[in-house]
């Protein structure tokens, strides 16, 4: 008799314009034509200018803002129009449910915002990142992917414009360095009519059961002490891992004697099915793989050993799909009679003993186990 049982599921980024001043200086010793090349003169001058404007944005990835003052400072950081920390708020989904075997690096959930500013300068170079909330959101030493306790999801923010402040805001520390401006009206800024965010959530860990997103500050936008903005999720956010019950079964494979086995030494394949029940909505694809627990006899063959209890010897079990076809063990293959829309379906698989021919064939128990690993994506 062979045990097939315990089922394991694995998750497996002036100088023109003074030599404008002097053609109009020149300009002004000569004659009414003279007067008209002051004009234009007058028209480069106002030119140069704009243009030195155009190049300090592009060169310090900041904005020149005439008449902007100060409306709120903490330590040597200064913001413009707010007053306080802006608050970037995400509605969430109303439930995420992922299967639980889902590839690491995927993201699950995407939401973009937009209608939120903040325009800064410091007076020394700013440590510029996210400082996540640590009741709820984990610190990582680097990067920009921020990890929320017990679900095995990360979460990222990605700025559309604003120079130096654009692209995914990172972890502080190490965080981004923001040189110095100049000591002029020229700012970092995100304007609310022009840049977007946007929130991912990433499958960065194993998920399993039941659990929730947290709803409140997830973590805060900051250039040195100045709070910019704080990320706000909403509300909590069901999540579930999807996967199937799967039972362990035992596989009886009857009684034999020598002359049972055919020429090519194995005996009438005996059926079976793995169950795969209550599979929910939500997955997509259904892969499985046998996993030996005793000695391999022969991958690519689907032979495995009988395990040390066993009294018969000369013998080893061939696991086959329902074609009799080996299956090669520690391998994937793909459940293709799987739904998406769910519910109750049974793999079907056969096996069959094998004489092995360099050792005696002797009588007695024969019994094996296998590990039979599902993943869910």
């Amino acid at each position: 008799m062979t045990i097939i049982n315990d089922l394991h599921i694995i998750a497996v980024s002036g100088q023109r314009s003074a030599v404008s001043g002097q053609r109009s200086a020149v300009s002004g010793q000569r004659s009414a034509v003279s007067g008209q090349r002051s004009a234009v003169s007058g028209q480069r001058s106002a030119v140069m200018n704009l243009t030195i404007k155009i190049f300090s944005f592009v060169v310090m990835s900041s904005v020149y803002i005439p008449g902007a003052f100060a409306a709120w400072s903490i330590g040597d950081c200064q913001e413009a129009w707010n007053n306080r920390t802006a608050t970037l708020s995400f509605q969430g989904p109303a439930s995420l449910n992922i299967p639980e075997d889902t590839p690491s690096g995927t993201v699950v959930y995407e939401e973009t915002k937009s209608g939120v500013s903040a325009t800064i300068r410091c007076d020394t170079p700013a440590v510029f990142g996210i400082k996540s909330n640590p009741a709820l959101i984990e610190q990582p030493a680097g990067g920009n992917l921020f990890p929320i306790k017990g679900t095995g999801l990360s979460w990222q923010i990605t700025a559309s414009e604003g120079g130096l402040l654009a692209g995914p805001v990172p972890s502080i520390p190490p965080g981004r360095i923001l040189p110095t401006l100049p000591p002029l009206n020229i700012w970092y800024t995100w304007s609310s009519n022009r840049n977007n965010f946007k929130l991912e959530i990433i499958k960065t860990g194993n998920i399993t059961g039941k659990t929730k997103l947290p709803a409140g500050i997830w973590g805060t936008i900051k250039a040195n002490q100045m709070a910019m903005i704080d990320i706000v999720m909403s509300k909590e956010v069901p999540q579930e891992a999807l996967s199937c019950v799967t039972p362990n079964i035992l596989v009886p494979m009857g009684e034999y004697t020598p002359s049972d086995f055919n020429h090519n030494g194995q005996t009438p394949p005996i059926g079976y099915k793995i169950g795969l029940i209550n599979c929910p909505k939500g997955i997509k694809k259904v892969t499985y793989a046998l996993i030996a627990t005793t000695p391999v006899i022969d991958r690519e063959g689907g032979i495995v050993s009988i395990n040390a209890s066993s009294t018969a010897e000369g013998v080893g079990l061939k696991l086959m799909n329902d074609n009799g076809l080996p299956i090669k063990l520690n391998q994937s293959y793909t459940f293709s009679d799987y739904n998406t829309a769910g519910g109750n379906f049974s793999i079907p698989l056969t096996a069959s003993y094998v004489r092995l021919q360099s050792q005696q064939l002797v009588s007695g128990s024969a019994d094996t186990e296998v590990t039979f690993s599902i993943s869910y994506l």
